[in-house]
Formats: structure tokens, C-alpha cells, sequence
């Protein structure tokens, strides 16, 4: 079931159990037919991103990727409930430098390495 991120994680939460039943035939006829174990299926996982904040969040971040320019070759943001740490929207938008071809990519906020600019002086020298 899952392969990566959070299914992955989740795996043996999310995948349940399968039913077990024994099956007496005669032939091509079924004579009687035991259950041996019913199943369960697996747990929900409740995830905390709001779809219609996390649009508008994606189309700032297109839009600040649109007029960056230059050598930019991506904008992402993470956006966090202060208080419980939960994510609340996740955008990305991948640029190449030289055709300027804008790609969407919300993974690229975990999975792609990026080099802080000024946007973190602020929280270094607070953190100092």
C-alpha cells in the first residue's frame, strides 16, 4: 500500500487485516463455508490541511515565483498551527533559471534542499 511519506509511515496502522474462511466444496459446489477470522480494516488518519487555504497558499507562492526572475529556482512555504504544530498548508513552485517554466511542486517544501536566503537573519539573530 503505501510507498512513501506518510502512508509509508503509517503503513501497518492504515493497512488492516484481511478475512480468513474455510471453504468445503463438493465438486463445483460450495457445501459450507466457515469464518475463521472476519478482518479489520485499517485506522483513518485525520490530517490537518485545509484544501481552500492551502489553494490560496499555492497561488501566492506561484505568484511570488512568477516575478522573482533572475537565478530563483523555487519559492515553498510551510504553514504551522503556533500552538499544536500542525500543518495547515503546504506550496512549492520549482523555476528553471533558464526557460523560466514554473512547475508545481508542494513536496519540494520536504523534499528538496534549499539555500536560506536573508528571509532566516531574522531568526538567527533572535536565536543568538
Amino acid at each position: 500500500m503505501g510507498q512513501s511519506y506518510l502512508e509509508e509511515q503509517y503503513e501497518s496502522a492504515l493497512k488492516g487485516t484481511k478475512s480468513q474462511t474455510n471453504v468445503e466444496v463438493s465438486g463445483t459446489k460450495i457445501m459450507k463455508e466457515v469464518k475463521k477470522y472476519g478482518g479489520n480494516k485499517g485506522d483513518n488518519l485525520q490530517l490537518t490541511i485545509n484544501d481552500s487555504f492551502q489553494k490560496k497558499l499555492q497561488a501566492l507562492v506561484k505568484s511570488a515565483e512568477s516575478s522573482a526572475g533572475g537565478d530563483s529556482t523555487g519559492t515553498y512555504a510551510v504553514v504551522m498551527n503556533p500552538n499544536t504544530g500542525a500543518v495547515i498548508g503546504m506550496a512549492g513552485e520549482d523555476r528553471n533559471p533558464s526557460t523560466d517554466k514554473l512547475t508545481e511542486n508542494a513536496l519540494g517544501t520536504m523534499t528538496s534542499a534549499i539555500t536560506m536566503g536573508s528571509v532566516v537573519k531574522g531568526a538567527m539573530v533572535s536565536g543568538a
